[in-house]
């Protein structure tokens, strides 16, 4: 789960008059090279099929933005993959399932799925760079821009819109499918009254996404937080029953705007504020660039009228994008440190400032307000409860003895966190008895013998780990509190018995908090030499099982 700095050049690119514009600023060296040469670099053996499509939209001068467009998508594809397997596809069998049986609850029906095509297995990873070819490629763009084009509101969609919030083939790691022709054929029939009327909502994208949503067939949602099996984004295939949770439901809304030339995005919240749950929804802009939001198939309404606007506490909210937010992944990019997941390939936006009426625009902590304990990293994540963990919603870097965290709604209790080893959080009672935060409670699980816990107070002090998942513990090992005067995994160590002289049984270094020696001499006396660190050694003998200092 490691990110490292973007080579030695930053990324960036911008919109300016309906064009795509694409550039570089060399940081270590004066090497210039874009975004999609890097793409084409990492295609590998694919290369050829981006080829044609570049190829094909350079042959003239009235495929300009096609051609901006295909590099738009090229340069974003080396952060696309997806799961796939035989497997897979039969458990995704649930959704249809949910639609048709809806006698049965989704524990059943879930535990059903497991029970007719037995254990999922692991999931074979392909990217979107290494298997998309020219065919695919082309046929999304060609049917991307019919409908920019052709359909009236089209005129009021920018280039720069059009290319973040049309244009796109996937969402984020469904199966690749072609969906723009299926969803187009079975669902524009529904607009012809409106485009065919002289009414001014037919050039108003969202008067018609809800003139659209009122005429869908079937709008039923049976929502469900249950399934058998971790599914990421299910597809365009299987959305289309309405059954599953908010990401299955807003997916569909996706699929179905954006074949019909509607810009749509998917706003989120990580965890909301005052429940053990993330939440995501659907936004589109009006010709006047007004926002809108609905949690789908409701109807679509300013998002400072909704109740999320005014009721939810959630501190942060953000918006996917296609293209990687390359300025924050160079904000979180540090050679070494481990990136907290939601981080390490940020394909979304801060968009707080959008919902929060009531927001702080910078939180200041000083480092002297946390805890002092050690930490590697230089990245601290500002953490929601979510049962007993904390999930990160936030990130800052430490800077001149603070933590500055930008754009936060008001009335969540949040905590600080760093990631470390795949890692968030030790759990327990802080304040150690010492008064200086040498014996916390993170000491409990930091894999080192010479450190130890002593609570504040004669009783309620504990520690815990918060494994994340159900998990069985197979063996507990149980080790002394000691002053670092026991065995310390990478020391170097020799055992000696005495017979008239001292003997070597060996010399061998700690892979754990004990040594295990064989065919010693019975009732000897021992003496055992650290050459790493120790200076204090001392004989001793074993008496029943114990070892007695002498």
């Amino acid at each position: 789960m490691k990110i490292r700095k973007v080579g030695y050049f930053i990324l960036f690119s911008w919109f300016v008059a309906g064009s795509l514009c694409l550039g570089l600023y060399p940081c270590k060296n004066k090497d210039t090279q874009t975004a999609l040469d890097i793409a084409m670099e990492k295609a590998g053996d694919n290369r050829q099929e981006l080829e044609k499509v570049l190829r094909h939209y350079q042959q003239s001068p009235a495929d300009s933005l096609k051609y901006k467009a295909a590099c738009f998508l090229i340069e974003n594809m080396p952060y696309y993959s997806y799961p796939v397997g035989k497997q897979l596809d039969n458990y995704k069998t649930y959704f249809n399932w949910l639609r048709h049986y809806r006698k049965k609850t989704p524990r059943e029906l879930s535990d059903s799925i497991r029970q007719l095509f037995g254990p999922i297995g692991e999931q074979e990873k392909k990217q979107d760079i290494h298997e998309i070819d020219s065919a695919y490629l082309c046929h999304n763009i060609e049917w991307a821009f019919k409908v920019w084009q052709e359909q009236p509101w089209g005129k009021h969609i920018s280039f720069a819109t059009f290319c973040e919030y049309i244009l796109p083939y996937r969402i984020e790691d469904e199966p690749l499918k072609y969906w723009r022709e299926e969803y187009y054929n079975k669902f524009d029939s529904l607009l012809i009254p409106l485009k065919n009327s002289n009414s001014p909502d037919k050039e108003n994208p969202v008067a018609v996404a809800n003139y659209l949503i009122q005429k869908l067939p079937h709008k039923y949602h049976r929502y469900t937080g249950i399934f058998p099996y971790s599914f990421g984004h299910v597809g365009p295939e299987h959305v289309q029953y309405l059954t599953g949770s908010c990401r299955e439901v807003t997916d569909f809304a996706v699929y179905l705007f954006r074949a019909l030339g509607i810009p749509c995005a998917i706003d989120f919240i990580p965890v909301r504020g005052n429940v053990n749950a993330s939440h995501l929804w659907v936004v589109c802009w009006d010709k006047y660039g007004k926002e809108y939001m609905t949690d789908f198939p409701r109807e679509l309404w300013p998002t400072e009228k909704n109740w999320w606007y005014e009721h939810d506490d959630s501190p942060k909210v953000y918006r996917t994008t296609f293209s990687l937010n390359r300025t924050l992944a160079e904000e979180t990019s540090y050679d070494g440190e481990e990136i907290y997941p939601f981080w390490s390939l940020p394909k979304f936006t801060d968009i707080t400032h959008v919902y929060g009426r009531h927001y702080l625009e910078q939180v200041r902590i000083p480092v002297s307000r946390l805890y002092n304990t050690p930490t590697k990293g230089k990245i601290a994540y500002l953490c929601l409860s979510y049962r007993k963990r904390w999930i990160p919603v936030d990130r800052t870097v430490y800077k001149r003895g603070q933590l500055i965290f930008n754009k936060l709604r008001k009335g969540s209790v949040m905590r600080i966190a760093t990631y470390e080893n795949k890692e968030l959080e030790v759990i327990g009672t802080p304040g150690c008895f010492q008064q200086d935060g040498s014996h916390e409670y993170t000491n409990v699980f930091d894999g080192k013998s010479w450190t130890s816990f002593d609570y504040k107070e004669s009783e309620g002090g504990w520690a815990g780990l918060d494994l994340g998942i159900p998990t069985q513990i197979d063996k507990i090992v149980y080790t002394p509190r000691n002053r670092d005067n026991y065995i310390r995994p990478g020391d170097t160590y020799e055992l000696f018995y005495c017979d008239k002289d001292w003997i070597s049984a060996g010399e061998m270094q700690a892979t754990s908090d004990s040594l295990h020696y064989q065919q010693l001499p019975q009732n000897a006396l021992l003496l055992l030499c650290n050459y790493t660190r120790g200076t204090q050694e001392r004989i001793f003998v074993y008496e029943n099982g114990s070892q007695i200092w002498k």
